[in-house]
């Protein structure tokens, strides 16, 4: 799609969502935030993970990650 496109078309036209970044994987937040509750409670704040894919990454329950 981005072959597609003319870099110096506007982008105004184009929504939101397809000008974001790409998702960060879960390893990030585990390695850019030492503190692990901090960590957890920023990928979940990424809105790109449940608090069940979160949780199973830092080996915690889904309801342990809502309490952060």
């Amino acid at each position: 799609m981005r072959r597609k496109l003319n870099p110096e078309q506007s982008l105004k036209d184009i929504p939101r969502k397809q000008k974001q970044a790409p998702i960060k994987p879960l390893s990030y937040f585990a390695d850019r935030y030492k503190n692990r509750d901090e960590g957890m409670a920023q990928a979940y704040l990424s809105e790109h993970y449940t608090l069940a894919q979160v949780g199973e990454y830092f080996g915690v329950s889904y309801a342990t990650v809502s309490r952060l």
